[in-house]
């Protein structure tokens, strides 16, 4: 037996099958009377459940979000975060969802592990997307200076840095031991950021192009955890 119609009277008598779109059901005297079939997936009779294709498929796949970015992100302590956000796709090419942003505030100014959160709107079958979310990791001043300390090692081997690279390393390398030290002496530790980021201008001021390149974003760094700690 066949059914095409969106709507009108159809009874199944015992042991009878039915075909709607391609999907044969075995029946026990069920009446489906003046039902909309449109969009229709799921549907319960006298008790008895049964499923059903109407004019489409059912559509049971959700939505699918996906980040941009990576799933778990480090910064510095004071670095700037802007989130990369994501996005959610769906089968349907009428989904036209909305993906909303929620979770944890990252305060770049606090070390410590943040959590955003990500979902998106049900697609029209109502199939609601499963919630996505990134790891968002403020570094410690300890460890965002030993991230400077190992770009500046970096860009030493690399050749990008001249003369001064050892003096600045030096620095760090005080700043790192100070930092370390369970008697940490705020003070001297961040007298010492600040030659280190007065050393840092001057290259800005007066190196050569490759030097301004790898200086530029340990200063900015630099710059961001003297903001947070000092």
């Amino acid at each position: 037996m066949g059914f095409g119609a969106k709507s009108g009277a159809l009874t199944i008598f015992p042991a009878q099958s039915v075909l709607l779109n391609n999907n044969v059901f075995i029946n026990n005297g069920w009446v489906i009377n003046n039902n909309d079939f449109t969009n229709s997936c799921e549907g319960v009779i006298n008790g008895n459940s049964f499923t059903f294709t109407q004019e489409a498929p059912c559509d049971s796949s959700p939505p699918v979000i996906t980040l941009n970015g990576e799933q778990v992100v480090e910064i510095l302590l004071g670095e700037s975060y802007d989130d990369a956000g994501a996005i959610v796709t769906d089968n349907d090419p009428n989904y036209t969802g909305i993906v909303t942003t929620g979770g944890d505030i990252v305060d770049t100014a606090t070390p410590g592990t943040y959590t955003i959160t990500y979902d998106a709107t049900s697609d029209a079958a109502g199939n609601n997307p499963e919630q996505v979310t990134r790891t968002v990791i403020v570094l410690s001043a300890e460890d965002s200076i030993d991230k400077i300390a190992q770009d500046l090692n970096d860009a030493i081997t690399n050749e990008e840095i001249g003369n001064e690279g050892a003096s600045l390393l030096a620095k760090l390398n005080q700043i790192i031991d100070r930092l370390n030290n369970n008697n940490i002496n705020t003070n001297a530790t961040c007298n010492q950021l600040e030659s280190f980021i007065l050393q840092l201008e001057g290259i800005i001021i007066n190196g050569s192009p490759e030097e301004i390149n790898a200086v530029q974003p340990m200063l900015d760094a630099a710059n961001g955890i003297q903001a947070s700690y000092c």
